[in-house]
Protein backbone atom coordinates (compact mmCIF):
# COMPACT_ATOMS: atom_id res chain seq x y z
CA UNK A 1 0.00 0.00 0.00
CA UNK A 2 1.24 3.45 -0.89
CA UNK A 3 0.17 6.32 1.40
CA UNK A 4 0.51 10.07 1.04
CA UNK A 5 0.48 12.48 3.98
CA UNK A 6 -0.56 15.99 2.97
CA UNK A 7 0.65 18.62 5.46
CA UNK A 8 -1.94 21.39 5.80
CA UNK A 9 -1.47 22.58 9.37
CA UNK A 10 0.90 25.48 8.84
CA UNK A 11 -0.06 29.12 9.30
CA UNK A 12 2.09 30.46 6.46
CA UNK A 13 3.45 33.41 8.45
CA UNK A 14 6.09 34.14 5.80
CA UNK A 15 3.27 34.46 3.26
CA UNK A 16 2.22 37.72 4.95
CA UNK A 17 -1.48 36.95 5.38
CA UNK A 18 -2.61 36.70 8.99
CA UNK A 19 -6.28 36.24 8.09
CA UNK A 20 -6.04 32.98 6.19
CA UNK A 21 -3.44 30.22 6.03
CA UNK A 22 -1.68 29.98 2.69
CA UNK A 23 -2.96 26.44 1.96
CA UNK A 24 -6.52 27.81 1.94
CA UNK A 25 -5.85 30.84 -0.26
CA UNK A 26 -7.53 30.53 -3.65
CA UNK A 27 -5.57 30.27 -6.87
CA UNK A 28 -7.85 30.95 -9.88
CA UNK A 29 -10.84 30.31 -7.63
CA UNK A 30 -9.64 26.99 -6.19
CA UNK A 31 -8.13 26.60 -2.67
CA UNK A 32 -4.42 25.81 -2.81
CA UNK A 33 -4.82 22.55 -0.88
CA UNK A 34 -7.25 21.20 -3.46
CA UNK A 35 -4.52 21.28 -6.11
CA UNK A 36 -2.30 19.06 -3.94
CA UNK A 37 -5.17 16.67 -3.27
CA UNK A 38 -5.96 16.49 -6.99
CA UNK A 39 -2.33 15.65 -7.72
CA UNK A 40 -2.46 12.76 -5.22
CA UNK A 41 -5.87 11.69 -6.52
CA UNK A 42 -4.60 11.51 -10.09
CA UNK A 43 -1.39 9.62 -9.38
CA UNK A 44 -1.65 5.91 -10.09
CA UNK A 45 0.87 4.98 -7.38
CA UNK A 46 -0.89 6.64 -4.42
CA UNK A 47 -3.59 4.50 -2.81
CA UNK A 48 -4.72 6.43 0.27
CA UNK A 49 -4.21 9.93 1.66
CA UNK A 50 -3.98 11.36 5.18
CA UNK A 51 -4.43 15.09 5.69
CA UNK A 52 -2.75 16.78 8.65
CA UNK A 53 -4.95 19.79 9.41
CA UNK A 54 -6.18 21.76 12.41
CA UNK A 55 -9.46 20.58 13.89
CA UNK A 56 -11.18 23.92 13.22
CA UNK A 57 -10.30 23.65 9.51
CA UNK A 58 -11.31 20.01 9.00
CA UNK A 59 -14.97 20.64 8.12
CA UNK A 60 -14.17 22.97 5.21
CA UNK A 61 -11.48 20.58 3.96
CA UNK A 62 -14.03 17.76 4.03
CA UNK A 63 -16.42 20.03 2.09
CA UNK A 64 -13.80 20.59 -0.63
CA UNK A 65 -13.08 16.87 -0.78
CA UNK A 66 -16.73 16.25 -1.60
CA UNK A 67 -17.01 19.27 -3.92
CA UNK A 68 -14.00 18.31 -6.03
CA UNK A 69 -14.59 14.56 -6.05
CA UNK A 70 -11.50 13.54 -4.05
CA UNK A 71 -11.84 9.86 -3.11
CA UNK A 72 -8.44 8.83 -1.75
CA UNK A 73 -8.58 10.81 1.53
CA UNK A 74 -9.17 8.25 4.30
CA UNK A 75 -7.48 9.73 7.37
CA UNK A 76 -7.11 12.99 9.27
CA UNK A 77 -4.43 13.93 11.80
CA UNK A 78 -3.66 17.03 13.85
CA UNK A 79 -0.60 19.23 13.26
CA UNK A 80 2.21 19.65 15.75
CA UNK A 81 4.19 22.74 16.65
CA UNK A 82 6.84 21.89 14.07
CA UNK A 83 6.75 20.19 10.68
CA UNK A 84 8.40 16.98 11.95
CA UNK A 85 5.75 16.64 14.66
CA UNK A 86 3.00 17.01 12.04
CA UNK A 87 4.63 14.29 9.94
CA UNK A 88 4.84 12.03 13.02
CA UNK A 89 1.13 12.54 13.79
CA UNK A 90 0.29 11.61 10.21
CA UNK A 91 2.42 8.46 10.43
CA UNK A 92 0.63 7.47 13.63
CA UNK A 93 -2.74 7.79 11.91
CA UNK A 94 -2.15 5.63 8.83
CA UNK A 95 -1.97 1.80 9.09
CA UNK A 96 1.31 1.48 7.15
CA UNK A 97 3.37 -1.66 7.73
CA UNK A 98 6.07 -3.84 6.19
CA UNK A 99 7.02 -2.65 2.71
CA UNK A 100 4.28 0.02 2.51
CA UNK A 101 5.54 3.42 1.35
CA UNK A 102 4.66 6.87 2.66
CA UNK A 103 5.04 10.07 0.64
CA UNK A 104 5.10 13.39 2.50
CA UNK A 105 3.44 16.14 0.44
CA UNK A 106 2.95 19.83 1.08
CA UNK A 107 -0.45 21.43 0.53
CA UNK A 108 0.96 24.54 -1.16
CA UNK A 109 2.74 23.23 -4.25
CA UNK A 110 0.04 23.22 -6.92
CA UNK A 111 2.44 22.63 -9.82
CA UNK A 112 4.14 19.38 -8.78
CA UNK A 113 4.11 17.13 -11.83
CA UNK A 114 2.96 13.53 -12.01
CA UNK A 115 6.39 12.73 -13.46
CA UNK A 116 8.10 13.94 -10.28
CA UNK A 117 5.89 11.74 -8.11
CA UNK A 118 6.38 8.74 -10.39
CA UNK A 119 10.14 9.18 -10.18
CA UNK A 120 9.92 8.90 -6.39
CA UNK A 121 8.22 5.54 -6.69
CA UNK A 122 10.85 4.37 -9.15
CA UNK A 123 13.66 5.37 -6.80
CA UNK A 124 12.05 3.94 -3.66
CA UNK A 125 12.51 0.49 -5.16
CA UNK A 126 16.27 1.08 -4.95
CA UNK A 127 16.63 3.20 -1.81
CA UNK A 128 14.99 3.44 1.62
CA UNK A 129 14.03 7.09 1.19
CA UNK A 130 13.97 9.77 -1.51
CA UNK A 131 13.53 13.53 -1.55
CA UNK A 132 12.78 16.02 -4.31
CA UNK A 133 15.68 18.41 -4.92
CA UNK A 134 15.54 21.16 -7.52
CA UNK A 135 18.77 22.70 -8.68
CA UNK A 136 18.92 26.39 -7.88
CA UNK A 137 19.04 28.07 -11.26
CA UNK A 138 19.28 31.67 -12.30
CA UNK A 139 15.83 32.77 -13.48
CA UNK A 140 17.30 34.09 -16.71
CA UNK A 141 17.90 30.50 -17.82
CA UNK A 142 14.14 30.28 -18.30
CA UNK A 143 13.97 33.49 -20.36
CA UNK A 144 12.34 35.43 -17.55
CA UNK A 145 10.37 38.55 -18.44
CA UNK A 146 10.75 41.67 -16.31
CA UNK A 147 8.63 44.82 -16.21
CA UNK A 148 10.24 47.91 -14.69
CA UNK A 149 8.11 50.70 -13.22
CA UNK A 150 10.18 53.73 -14.13
CA UNK A 151 9.02 57.35 -14.23
CA UNK A 152 8.73 60.34 -16.52
CA UNK A 153 11.22 61.98 -14.16
CA UNK A 154 13.98 60.31 -16.21
CA UNK A 155 13.40 62.89 -18.96
CA UNK A 156 14.75 65.85 -16.99
CA UNK A 157 14.46 69.30 -18.56
CA UNK A 158 13.49 69.18 -22.22
CA UNK A 159 11.27 72.21 -22.66
CA UNK A 160 7.58 72.88 -23.09
CA UNK A 161 6.69 69.82 -25.10
CA UNK A 162 5.50 66.30 -24.42
CA UNK A 163 8.22 63.80 -23.68
CA UNK A 164 8.70 60.97 -26.17
CA UNK A 165 10.52 57.78 -25.29
CA UNK A 166 13.54 58.42 -27.52
CA UNK A 167 14.49 61.78 -25.94
CA UNK A 168 16.18 62.61 -22.65
CA UNK A 169 16.86 66.07 -21.30
CA UNK A 170 19.28 67.66 -18.84
CA UNK A 171 19.54 66.52 -15.21
CA UNK A 172 21.82 68.48 -12.90
CA UNK A 173 23.98 66.04 -10.91
CA UNK A 174 24.43 68.69 -8.20
CA UNK A 175 20.68 69.06 -7.59
CA UNK A 176 19.69 66.88 -4.63
CA UNK A 177 16.16 66.60 -5.98
CA UNK A 178 17.43 64.63 -8.97
CA UNK A 179 18.47 61.60 -6.91
CA UNK A 180 15.12 59.96 -7.74
CA UNK A 181 15.39 60.65 -11.47
CA UNK A 182 18.96 59.35 -11.62
CA UNK A 183 17.98 56.19 -9.72
CA UNK A 184 15.31 55.53 -12.34
CA UNK A 185 17.80 56.09 -15.16
CA UNK A 186 20.18 53.67 -13.45
CA UNK A 187 17.40 51.10 -13.07
CA UNK A 188 16.56 51.31 -16.75
CA UNK A 189 20.22 50.83 -17.66
CA UNK A 190 20.48 47.79 -15.37
CA UNK A 191 17.54 46.29 -17.25
CA UNK A 192 19.42 46.79 -20.52
CA UNK A 193 22.44 45.04 -18.98
CA UNK A 194 20.36 42.04 -17.94
CA UNK A 195 18.96 41.77 -21.45
CA UNK A 196 22.45 40.66 -22.47
CA UNK A 197 21.90 37.58 -20.29
CA UNK A 198 18.57 36.73 -21.85
CA UNK A 199 16.08 38.56 -19.64
CA UNK A 200 13.16 40.01 -21.57
CA UNK A 201 12.68 43.58 -20.35
CA UNK A 202 9.89 46.08 -20.79
CA UNK A 203 9.82 49.51 -19.13
CA UNK A 204 6.88 51.78 -18.35
CA UNK A 205 7.17 55.48 -17.54
CA UNK A 206 3.86 56.57 -16.02
CA UNK A 207 2.97 60.18 -15.36
CA UNK A 208 1.46 61.19 -12.00
CA UNK A 209 -1.03 58.46 -11.04
CA UNK A 210 -4.16 59.51 -9.15
CA UNK A 211 -6.41 57.33 -7.04
CA UNK A 212 -7.45 56.22 -3.58
CA UNK A 213 -5.43 54.26 -1.07
CA UNK A 214 -2.50 56.67 -0.83
CA UNK A 215 -1.44 58.02 2.58
CA UNK A 216 -2.47 61.63 3.14
CA UNK A 217 1.12 62.59 3.95
CA UNK A 218 2.48 61.07 0.74
CA UNK A 219 3.55 64.46 -0.62
CA UNK A 220 2.30 64.28 -4.21
CA UNK A 221 0.22 67.17 -5.50
CA UNK A 222 -3.17 65.52 -5.64
CA UNK A 223 -2.80 63.99 -2.17
CA UNK A 224 -1.62 67.32 -0.75
CA UNK A 225 -4.77 68.93 -2.10
CA UNK A 226 -6.98 66.19 -0.67
CA UNK A 227 -5.32 66.53 2.73
CA UNK A 228 -5.74 70.31 2.69
CA UNK A 229 -9.42 70.07 1.78
CA UNK A 230 -10.02 67.59 4.61
CA UNK A 231 -8.09 69.57 7.22
CA UNK A 232 -8.38 73.20 6.15
CA UNK A 233 -11.29 73.29 3.64
CA UNK A 234 -9.00 75.16 1.25
CA UNK A 235 -6.10 74.52 -1.13
CA UNK A 236 -2.81 76.33 -0.67
CA UNK A 237 -0.44 76.26 -3.64
CA UNK A 238 3.31 76.27 -3.17
CA UNK A 239 4.35 78.97 -5.61
CA UNK A 240 2.32 80.42 -8.44
CA UNK A 241 0.99 77.07 -9.70
CA UNK A 242 2.25 77.57 -13.24
CA UNK A 243 3.99 74.17 -13.50
CA UNK A 244 2.21 71.88 -15.97
CA UNK A 245 1.68 68.23 -15.11
CA UNK A 246 0.08 65.20 -16.75
CA UNK A 247 -2.29 63.23 -14.54
CA UNK A 248 -3.45 59.64 -14.95
CA UNK A 249 -6.21 57.80 -13.11
CA UNK A 250 -5.16 54.49 -11.56
CA UNK A 251 -7.43 52.28 -13.68
CA UNK A 252 -6.00 53.78 -16.87
CA UNK A 253 -2.51 53.24 -15.42
CA UNK A 254 -3.27 49.58 -14.71
CA UNK A 255 -4.64 48.85 -18.17
CA UNK A 256 -1.73 50.69 -19.78
CA UNK A 257 0.86 48.77 -17.80
CA UNK A 258 -0.85 45.44 -18.52
CA UNK A 259 -0.95 46.32 -22.22
CA UNK A 260 2.83 46.81 -22.19
CA UNK A 261 3.30 43.57 -20.29
CA UNK A 262 1.22 41.53 -22.74
CA UNK A 263 1.77 43.32 -26.06
CA UNK A 264 4.84 45.53 -25.66
CA UNK A 265 8.14 44.79 -27.35
CA UNK A 266 11.16 43.43 -25.54
CA UNK A 267 13.72 46.14 -24.73
CA UNK A 268 11.30 49.02 -25.24
CA UNK A 269 10.10 51.88 -23.02
CA UNK A 270 6.51 53.14 -23.01
CA UNK A 271 5.03 56.32 -21.58
CA UNK A 272 1.74 55.74 -19.79
CA UNK A 273 -0.06 59.07 -19.91
CA UNK A 274 -3.34 60.78 -20.71
CA UNK A 275 -2.84 63.85 -22.89
CA UNK A 276 -6.39 64.97 -22.12
CA UNK A 277 -5.58 65.13 -18.39
CA UNK A 278 -2.85 67.76 -18.55
CA UNK A 279 -3.15 70.87 -16.41
CA UNK A 280 -1.11 73.46 -14.58
CA UNK A 281 -1.06 73.07 -10.82
CA UNK A 282 -3.33 76.12 -10.60
CA UNK A 283 -5.79 74.64 -13.13
CA UNK A 284 -5.71 71.31 -11.30
CA UNK A 285 -6.58 73.05 -8.02
CA UNK A 286 -9.49 74.83 -9.72
CA UNK A 287 -10.84 71.55 -11.14
CA UNK A 288 -10.65 69.86 -7.75
CA UNK A 289 -12.27 72.84 -6.07
CA UNK A 290 -15.10 72.90 -8.62
CA UNK A 291 -15.80 69.20 -8.04
CA UNK A 292 -16.44 69.66 -4.32
CA UNK A 293 -19.92 70.32 -2.95
CA UNK A 294 -18.62 72.75 -0.35
CA UNK A 295 -16.77 75.92 -1.27
CA UNK A 296 -13.02 75.36 -1.48
CA UNK A 297 -10.87 78.49 -1.68
CA UNK A 298 -7.50 78.47 -3.43
CA UNK A 299 -4.52 80.46 -2.16
CA UNK A 300 -0.92 80.90 -3.30
CA UNK A 301 2.06 80.77 -0.93
CA UNK A 302 4.87 82.56 -2.75
CA UNK A 303 7.31 81.97 0.15
CA UNK A 304 7.71 78.37 -1.05
CA UNK A 305 9.48 79.68 -4.17
CA UNK A 306 12.29 80.89 -1.91
CA UNK A 307 12.69 78.10 0.64
CA UNK A 308 11.14 74.87 -0.61
CA UNK A 309 13.64 72.82 -2.67
CA UNK A 310 10.82 70.85 -4.31
CA UNK A 311 9.32 74.10 -5.63
CA UNK A 312 12.52 76.02 -6.42
CA UNK A 313 13.93 73.24 -8.59
CA UNK A 314 10.72 71.74 -9.96
CA UNK A 315 10.63 71.08 -13.70
CA UNK A 316 8.11 73.50 -15.20
CA UNK A 317 6.66 71.17 -17.82
CA UNK A 318 6.16 67.43 -17.19
CA UNK A 319 3.88 65.85 -19.78
CA UNK A 320 4.37 62.80 -21.95
CA UNK A 321 3.18 61.44 -25.26
CA UNK A 322 1.36 58.10 -25.14
CA UNK A 323 1.41 57.63 -28.92
CA UNK A 324 3.70 54.60 -28.69
CA UNK A 325 1.44 52.88 -26.14
CA UNK A 326 -1.71 53.80 -28.06
CA UNK A 327 -0.25 52.02 -31.08
CA UNK A 328 -0.68 48.80 -29.07
CA UNK A 329 -4.42 49.47 -28.80
CA UNK A 330 -4.54 51.16 -25.38
CA UNK A 331 -6.72 54.20 -24.69
CA UNK A 332 -7.23 56.12 -21.42
CA UNK A 333 -10.86 56.24 -20.30
CA UNK A 334 -11.06 58.54 -17.26
CA UNK A 335 -11.11 62.33 -17.60
CA UNK A 336 -9.25 64.54 -15.15
CA UNK A 337 -12.53 65.78 -13.66
CA UNK A 338 -13.84 62.24 -13.12
CA UNK A 339 -10.48 61.21 -11.68
CA UNK A 340 -10.74 64.06 -9.16
CA UNK A 341 -14.29 63.09 -8.21
CA UNK A 342 -13.43 59.42 -7.79
CA UNK A 343 -10.45 60.21 -5.61
CA UNK A 344 -12.30 62.81 -3.52
CA UNK A 345 -15.19 60.40 -2.91
CA UNK A 346 -12.73 57.76 -1.77
CA UNK A 347 -11.42 60.10 0.94
CA UNK A 348 -14.93 61.10 2.02
CA UNK A 349 -15.17 64.47 0.28
CA UNK A 350 -18.62 65.03 -1.20
CA UNK A 351 -18.65 66.00 -4.87
CA UNK A 352 -21.21 67.49 -7.24
CA UNK A 353 -23.12 65.18 -9.55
Amino acid sequence: MNYAIVLAGGKGQRFGNEQISKQFIELTGVPMIVYSLKIAEKNKNIDEVCIVVAEKEEDKVRHWIREYGITKVKYFARPGKERQQSVFHGLQEIPAKGRDTVMIMTSVCPFVSQKTIDQHYEMIRLYDATITVVKATDAITFKAEFLLFSSVDVYGKIGEKRFVESQLGFLDTMDVRNVYAYSKRASENLCVCYRQRGVRVKIVRPTQIMGGGVALDDGRIHIDFISQILNQHRIVLKGDGSQVRSFLYMTDAITGILTVLTDGEDGQTYNVSNEDAEASVWEFARIMSSCAKEQIDIERSMEADKYDVEVKHAVSYVTASSEKLRSLGWMPRISLEDACKNMMNYYGIETIE
